[in-house]
């Protein structure tokens, strides 16, 4: 994004195939979690004529797909190449699904917007969310935050390297917003918000 970058640690994860691979077994392997769960739900509540089109920053290999009722297209957006490619192997055959690789400057005009389990990994979360929500006009907007009391940094030149902000910074972040349903699980926090044009807000 314009004003916040990859972590360090994050971007060396995801150059790693190997790390990739395994992030996508992960998928599987951990079930159906509360962000998977208020992604569905979302979009069931969602109506039908407001599914055309769905975004989501930092797809990974594509696996929310299987939580999507119903939609017309999906664009599949991620700085990883790796990624990418793993989401194509899976997605290629069906013609609903567009692959862009790097979010810098991408125009985030659909019906919602998903970012999920990426925020953390930015060095500035909130920057990331704000550019996001100023690049286009959305009426859903599902994203998580790692929160904590206090804002704290975790194996940032290592792992997969993460930042979670204080609840301060997050509810300062989600003032004034239209926000249904927030969940919370070990310190991620889902937040599903609905508005006309969001990039006004």
């Amino acid at each position: 994004m314009d004003k916040t970058s990859i972590l360090e640690g994050a971007d060396s994860y995801w150059k790693s195939m190997n790390g990739c691979i395994a992030l996508d077994d992960r998928w599987e392997q951990e079930g159906e979690t509360p962000s998977k769960k208020v992604v569905k739900d979302t979009i069931l509540s969602i109506p039908v004529r407001e599914r055309n089109t769905v975004m989501e920053i930092g797809c990974g290999s594509g696996h929310i797909i299987k939580l999507l009722d119903s939609f017309e297209t999906y664009y599949a957006v991620d700085q990883s190449r790796n990624m990418l490619i793993l989401c194509w192997l899976r997605w290629n055959r069906d013609k609903r699904v567009r692959c862009i690789i790097s979010w810098n400057g991408v125009d985030t005009s659909a019906d919602l917007i998903l970012s999920i389990e990426v925020a953390q990994h930015q060095s500035d979360p909130i920057g990331y969310l704000k550019s996001l929500i100023s690049k286009g006009n959305f009426n859903h907007f599902v994203f998580t935050l790692l929160v904590s009391g206090l804002r704290t940094e975790y194996g940032l030149e290592s792992g997969t390297g993460s930042i979670a902000v204080s609840l301060e910074e997050a509810d300062s972040f989600v003032l004034g917003m239209d926000v249904k349903v927030v969940t919370h699980d070990s310190g991620l926090v889902t937040y599903v918000c609905h508005y006309g044009n969001m990039s006004s807000a």
